[in-house]
């Protein structure tokens, strides 16, 4: 066991005395147990409290991906609604032929706009 020294005040050393005394023991295994509990407890914390936070982000990273994949839902809907009504309203004032060429026109337009990187000044309209 290896030996420390160390100075504390009258009160402390008041209150460990009285402990010591309370429990029948010494004071050198009032204050081991004290440092003891203390290492035990800095230890324990520390982890514990990075735990916490670990589930706190991942909450809100839980919520913040189900709120995307619902906007993406959400947007996946509108153009799939979109992009019927365009075919049923060039089929109405077209021929068939070419309400079929113009939704696959506007398909292949989007799939390449989609290919290519989004320049600073697109990224606000």
């Amino acid at each position: 066991m290896a030996h420390i020294n160390l100075k504390i005040d009258d009160n402390l050393n008041f209150a460990i005395e009285r402990i010591a005394k309370e429990n029948k023991t010494s004071k050198s295994e009032v204050v081991r147990e004290a440092l003891r509990l203390f290492v035990n407890n800095m230890l324990a914390d520390p982890f514990s409290e990075i735990e916490k936070r670990l589930e706190g982000i991942e909450n809100k990273l839980s919520k913040e991906l189900y709120r995307y994949n619902s906007l993406l839902a959400k947007n996946t809907l509108y153009s799939i609604a979109a992009r019927q009504h365009l075919i049923y309203y060039n089929a109405a004032t077209r021929s068939n032929e070419e309400a079929k060429q113009f939704a696959d026109r506007a398909w292949n337009i989007a799939v390449d706009r989609l290919k290519k990187p989004i320049k600073e000044e697109e990224k606000n309209d």
